[in-house]
C-alpha cells in the first residue's frame, strides 16, 4: 500500500492509501500529463500565430524596404520560371510546390529516379542563370533530397 496525494485546482490536497499497482499507474499518468503540459507550450504553437498577409513568420511592423525587395525578388523569380518549358515548369511545381517525392514522380512518368534528378538539375541551373546567380540556388533545398 502507498500514499497518493491528489492536488486540486483550488489548492487543496487529499492523501489516500492505495494498492501498489494503482499507485504505479497514477504516477505514470501524472508524469505523462506533466510532460504533455511542458511540451505543449514549447512545441505546439500553431504556425497561424506567425502569419501576416499570408506570409509565414512575417513581421507586421516590418521594414517597408524589405517588403519591396521581397516583391521585386518574387517578380524576378516568376520571370525566371517563365523561361521554363511547360514540362519543366510542371516538374518544378510538382517537386517544389506540391512537395512530391522525386522517386514517386519518376514512377508516375515511367522513368528512373536519376532521370528526374537530372531534369531538376537542369531546371535549377536554368533558373539560377536567369536570376543572374553563379550557383545553383535550389541545390540545398529541403524538398530536393533524392528520397523526398
Amino acid at each position: 500500500m502507498q500514499d497518493y496525494t491528489y492536488y486540486f485546482a483550488d489548492g487543496t490536497k487529499n492523501t489516500i492509501e492505495i494498492d501498489d499497482e494503482w499507485y504505479n499507474i497514477l504516477i505514470k499518468m501524472d508524469e505523462a500529463e506533466r510532460k504533455a503540459r511542458y511540451n505543449y507550450g514549447r512545441w505546439n504553437v500553431p504556425l497561424s500565430a506567425f502569419t501576416f498577409d499570408g506570409e509565414k513568420f512575417a513581421d507586421s511592423n516590418g521594414d517597408i524596404f524589405i517588403k519591396l525587395m521581397q516583391q521585386i525578388e518574387g517578380e524576378k523569380f516568376d520571370k525566371a520560371l517563365d523561361t521554363l518549358t511547360d514540362s519543366q515548369r510542371k516538374l518544378f511545381e510538382t517537386v517544389y510546390y506540391e512537395e512530391r517525392k522525386v522517386i514517386d514522380v519518376a514512377a508516375e512518368q515511367g522513368v528512373g529516379q536519376p532521370a528526374i534528378s537530372n531534369r531538376l538539375d537542369r531546371i535549377r541551373k536554368k533558373i539560377a542563370k536567369n536570376l543572374g546567380l553563379d550557383r545553383d540556388i535550389l541545390a540545398f533545398s529541403s524538398f530536393n533530397s533524392e528520397g523526398t
